[in-house]
């Protein structure tokens, strides 16, 4: 029956607040002034609600900011956990992921692994959508019968997102009309009747829910880039001596000097095992790592956690790997720092911003943005 669902989609729907504040009390994420996701259920819940408001009527929770640049190191994280399943994977949105031709049972087992996550599997790429929108959390919801998945999902379904911005106007019309589940939309209206009832391009979006036809190709996933180091054994060796914690410090050190500039959101240590294949831990930082302190000493946690889990198995490989790289705020910061003689470049900008005012020059950045290094906006150079 597995091979008969071609795809599968794997989100993490309350990733911006489960990776920004701490896990254990609840969070509610803002930004710009108005309230984000929370990380868990809340009565009277309405996303972008004021900001002040919120304090008022959930006074127990902890109010965050949003930190987009964490959301992206879990987003890449999570996606180097799914390639495993499937090379054929395109991100659908922060923390979504759509697969084609996964190997279901081990992506079963992944997502079991992990209560943060809700998933479904079909042998329609959009069905996949509404099936992971009302599936349980760490379930992997396998759609088997087509007949008896459109006759028990509601048309309220479609406000999760598969017809755009559209979804919830189409539901509350469809309820309108006395249809409540996609079943009986697909008995009673056809192609023809949702064109002219919704428009072209949404009604034919919704026909090809209702009845799939030609299913879309998924490209080859290409992760971010990492900036890694690594370090062969000459000779199987338990993972807990003290010899191989000292390799481990010196790839930390490495890894530093290449970051040059950048800064890392997420460090991961991998040990190849003869039994067990690879073995690897990592570390979400609430900043960007950057200094060989910094990273020794992260790099120096992960190896002891790396012991725990590994006990007496040995280890033939060692890799450390910095992800979600940002460049730093100060990375251009020695052109304009004061020398013994004043460089030519800051003479200019500080002459142009005394003639002209001091947004004269203007840095670009992207604004509205999933990440930040997408966003754009117009910000005095200094």
């Amino acid at each position: 029956m597995s091979k008969k669902l071609r795809y599968a989609l794997v989100e993490w729907p309350r990733l911006a607040a489960q990776v920004t504040g701490p896990q254990n009390r609840m969070v509610i994420v803002h930004e710009e002034g108005r309230i984000v996701e929370a990380s868990a259920p809340l009565a009277d819940w309405q996303a972008g609600m004021p900001l002040e408001r919120a304090r008022n009527i959930y006074v127990q929770a902890v109010f965050v900011r949003r930190d987009r640049a964490r959301e992206k190191a879990a987003h890449n994280a999570l996606a180097r956990h799914l390639g495993c399943f499937s090379p054929r994977m395109k991100a659908k949105g922060p923390g979504r992921f759509l697969l084609q031709d996964p190997d279901i049972d081990g992506l079963a087992g992944f997502v079991a692994r992990h209560t943060e996550l809700r998933a479904a599997a079909a042998s329609c790429a959009d069905w996949t959508h509404l099936a992971a929108y009302t599936a349980s959390f760490a379930t992997l919801r396998m759609v088997c019968s087509e007949a008896a998945f459109l006759a028990g999902t509601p048309v309220g379904a479609l406000a999760c997102g598969v017809l755009g911005e559209n979804g919830a106007e189409v539901a509350e019309r469809l309820q309108l009309f006395g249809l409540h589940d996609l079943f009986a939309v697909r008995r009673r209206l056809t192609r023809r009747h949702l064109r002219a009832q919704f428009g072209a391009r949404t009604g034919a979006l919704l026909d090809n829910i209702l009845r799939p036809g030609r299913q879309p190709v998924v490209p080859v996933y290409v992760p971010d880039r990492e900036i890694e180091t690594a370090h062969e054994l000459d000779i199987p060796s338990a993972a807990g001596k003290p010899w191989i914690r000292a390799a481990i410090l010196l790839l930390a050190e490495h890894l530093a000097r290449k970051l040059q500039g950048m800064a890392a959101l997420t460090l991961a240590l991998e040990a190849f095992v003869p039994e067990r294949g690879t073995v690897s831990t990592r570390y979400m930082a609430p900043r960007g790592l950057s200094s060989i302190s910094d990273l020794q000493r992260l790099a120096g946690r992960l190896h002891e956690s790396l012991c725990h889990r590994l006990g007496a198995h040995e280890i033939l490989s060692l890799r450390l790997a910095a992800g979600g790289l940002v460049q730093l705020a100060c990375a251009q910061g020695h052109f304009f720092t004061p020398r013994t003689e004043e460089p030519a470049l800051r003479r200019a900008i500080l002459l142009l911003q005394k003639r002209y005012g001091q947004e004269a020059l203007l840095r670009a950045e992207r604004k509205d943005s999933l990440f930040p290094e997408k966003r754009l906006a117009l910000k005095p150079l200094t």
